[in-house]
């Protein structure tokens, strides 16, 4: 529950929508298992380096299920998963502390905005939208208005398998070959809650637009293999004279 003074606020500031989604296929792990790749992928993705680096892989290992010491070196952390064989060079849910496999509400949020961008281009070229009173660009406007919760969406109780995955790749060397292995779930539902800021005329307009970009788009990983698609099967108001609550009964959904 949350300690805000402001907690009872919320259901007056937003509208609350549950929704749930079927996978028609496989939805895939994205993030790296293996310390060589998670300290590339902190790396660039977020820009740490010495302690602070080192800190984020601890953690980050640990929410991927890697039995690692809280004050363990980088080079501890790379012999550890060294010896995970059968999971070097693999991508992966990160796991919750039941050890149920997630994915994060950003990855919903992002794949809004991503349609969004898509499908109501903002900008100042002739034609482009602009929503709201203030003439905001959509992405924009849909990222100060709409939020996913829980921050983790389970999946299930433990992934269906890990499969091998060929791609290829463009460098200095020319086009290259690349393999890696991946862990997957077999066509999960999972449930959340969408909220938006009560003012968002634009954005609810929206919504069926934007979902059935997003069906399609994808969530997780290898969604330009085609992996990640999905159907919404729910999406449905909710009272919100108690948010505390809905977002407590989410958290146990899947």
């Amino acid at each position: 529950m949350s300690n805000s003074i402001f907690a009872d606020h919320r259901n007056s500031q937003f509208e609350a929508r549950r929704v749930t989604i079927q996978f028609v296929n496989r939805l895939i792990g994205g993030c790296p298992k293996d310390a060589k790749l998670v300290q590339g992928w902190l790396g660039k993705n977020m820009g740490l380096e010495g302690e602070d680096l080192r800190i984020r892989m601890v953690l980050h290992l640990i929410e991927m299920g890697v039995d690692v010491p809280e004050d363990a070196t980088v080079d501890e952390l790379m012999e550890a998963t060294d010896k995970l064989a059968g999971e070097i060079k693999t991508q992966g849910f990160k796991v919750n502390e039941d050890g149920r496999p997630y994915i994060e509400s950003r990855q919903i949020k992002a794949g809004i905005k991503e349609s969004v961008s898509i499908l109501f281009p903002g900008g100042k070229a002739a034609g482009t939208y602009k929503w709201g009173k203030t003439g905001k660009g959509p992405a924009a406007y849909a990222a100060e208005r709409a939020f996913v919760q829980p921050e983790q969406i389970i999946v299930a109780d433990e992934v269906d398998g890990t499969d091998l995955f060929l791609g290829h790749v463009s460098g200095p060397r020319g086009k290259m070959s690349t393999i890696g292995y991946a862990e997957y779930v077999e066509r999960p539902t999972i449930s959340f809650v969408l909220l938006t800021a009560r003012d968002s005329d634009d954005l609810d307009k929206a919504w069926p637009d934007i979902w059935t970009h997003m069906e399609l788009n994808g969530i997780g990983a290898r969604r330009s293999q085609g992996f990640g698609q999905f159907e919404v099967i729910e999406f449905a108001k909710q009272d919100t004279t108690d948010i505390e609550s809905i977002l407590g009964n989410t958290a146990t959904l899947a």
